[in-house]
C-alpha cells in the first residue's frame, strides 16, 4: 500500500506482551520505495508494569538468528519515518529474553526513525533484549536516514544483563546506530539519582556503521555506575566517514569498571573519535580501560573530574591513540582533576599517544599521585 499509519495508543493498568507477541507499526512498500508512507507513533501509559518477554526456550533457529521475540516496535520497510514510541509506566519496565522496543527503517527503507522516549519507575533489560533506534540502509548510502534518538528517564534503578551463556552471539542494550548516509541518534539516560548497572556483555552506545553520518553521542546522569564483565558504554564509527560522537557521564557517587570492555569512543574509519568527560566521586578501574581510540583521525579529548579518588589496577588505562599515518593524526589531550590517584601493581597506563602526529597533552591535577611514574617514549 502507499499510504500512512495513524498509531496506537494504550492506557493501561499494566501490560504484558509475551511469547513472540508484539504491538507494531509497519508500512512494507518494498517494491514502492519512490512512494512515502509514514509508519504511525506508539504511546503507552500504564498505571502499573509493563512487561515485554520472549521466551526462554527459543528453538535453534531462533537462537541462531539472535531475533527479538516479543516488541514493541514501529518500522518501515518503505519510503517513510518510522514512528516515535513513548511509554510512560509509573512501574518496572521490564524487556526479557529476547524481547524489544525498536523504532527502525529496514534494509529497503528510506527514512527517519522518530526515536523512543521512556519514563518509568523502574528498567530492567537482560538475556539478549534492547531498546534501539537503528537505520539499515546498506544499498542506499546516497539516501539519508537518521537514527532517532533514545531517550530515558527513571525513578528507581537502570539495570541491563546481557547473557549468562557465554556462547550467545547477542547482548542486551540500548543502543541508536546508522547504516547508511544518516547519523545516529544521542542516547540520553537520567536515572535521577539511582544505580545505573551493566553486567555480563550489556552495552550503551551510539554508533555509525559503514555510513557517512556522525554519531550524536552518549550522555548519562546517574548516581552509582557499575559495568562489569564484558559490558560497555560507547560511541563509534566501524568503517565509515563520519565522527564517533562525544561520551558524558555524571555520577552523584562511585563508578566502578571491573572486567570490562570500559567506556570508551572509536573510530575505525576517516572521522575523529568522540570525547569523554567522566565526573564522579570515586572512580575504580580494574582491568579495564577509559579511552578514545582512531585508526585515520585524531584521537578524543579525556577529561576526568574525580572528587575523592582515582584507583587503576590490573591492567587498566586511561590513554587516547591515533594509528592515522597522517601528521594532523594527533593523540587527544588527557586532564585528570582527583586529590587521590593510585595505581596498584599490574602495568597501569595514562598515556596519549601518536603513530604519525603530535601525542598528546596529558595534565593530572592532584595532591597525591601514588604508583605512576613518567616513562619516555621508547
Amino acid at each position: 500500500g502507499v499510504g500512512n499509519s495513524n498509531g496506537i495508543k494504550i492506557d493501561a493498568g499494566e501490560l504484558e506482551i509475551a511469547n513472540r507477541s508484539s504491538i507494531q507499526t509497519t508500512t512494507k512498500q518494498a517494491k514502492l520505495v519512490k512512494d512515502k508512507g509514514n509508519a504511525g507513533n506508539i504511546d503507552i501509559k500504564t498505571k502499573g508494569n509493563l512487561t515485554i518477554s520472549g521466551t526462554e526456550n527459543p528453538t535453534f533457529l531462533q537462537e541462531r538468528a539472535g531475533v527479538a521475540l516479543s516488541s514493541i516496535n514501529s518500522s518501515t520497510e518503505g519510503q517513510g519515518d518510522a514512528g516515535k514510541i513513548t511509554i510512560d509506566t509509573a512501574g518496572k519496565l521490564s524487556v526479557l529474553n529476547r524481547g524489544g522496543i525498536f523504532s527502525a527503517i529496514d534494509a529497503t527503507g528510506v527514512g527517519n526513525s522518530n526515536g523512543i522516549k521512556i519514563d518509568a519507575g523502574e528498567l530492567d533489560i537482560a538475556n539478549q533484549s534492547s531498546i534501539q533506534t537503528p537505520t539499515s540502509q546498506a544499498k542506499l548510502v546516497k539516501d539519508k536516514g537518521n537514527a532517532g534518538d533514545i531517550t530515558i528517564s527513571t525513578n528507581g534503578n537502570l539495570t541491563i544483563i546481557g547473557t549468562n551463556n557465554s556462547s550467545d552471539s547477542g547482548v542486551s542494550g540500548i543502543n541508536s546506530s546508522s547504516v547508511g548516509a544518516g547519523d545516529a541518534g544521542k542516547v540520553t539516560i537520567n536515572t535521577q539519582g539511582n544505580k545505573l548497572f551493566l553486567s555480563n556483555r550489556a552495552a550503551i552506545f551510539s554508533a555509525i556503521k559503514e555510513g557517512v553520518g556522525n554519531s550524536k553521542g552518549v550522555k548519562i546522569d546517574t548516581g552509582d555506575l557499575n559495568l562489569t564483565n564484558g559490558s560497555a558504554i560507547s560511541t563509534g564509527n566501524v568503517g565509515g566517514l563520519g565522527n564517533a560522537g562525544d561520551v558524558v557521564i555524571t555520577s552523584k557517587g562511585k563508578i566502578d569498571i571491573v572486567d570490562s570492555i570500559g567506556i570508551s569512543s572509536f573510530n575505525f574509519g576517516l572521522g575523529k573519535a568522540g570525547n569523554i568527560s567522566l565526573t564522579s566521586n570515586k572512580l575504580n578501574l580494574n582491568k579495564s580501560p577509559v579511552l578514545t581510540n582512531s585508526f585515520f583521525g585524531s584521537g578524543g579529548d579525556l577529561k576526568l573530574d574525580i572528587k575523592d579518588y582515582l584507583l587503576l589496577r590490573n591492567n587498566s588505562a586511561i590513554t587516547t591513540n591515533s594509528a592515522s599515518q597522517r601528521k594532523n593524526g594527533n593523540g587527544g589531550n588527557i586532564t585528570i582533576d582527583s586529590p587521590l590517584i593510585v595505581a596498584l601493581p599490574g602495568n597501569n597506563d595514562i598515556s596519549a599517544n601518536a603513530f604519525q602526529g603530535s601525542g598528546g597533552k596529558v595534565n593530572i591535577t592532584s595532591q597525591g599521585l601514588f604508583g605512576i611514574k613518567f616513562r619516555p617514549k621508547g
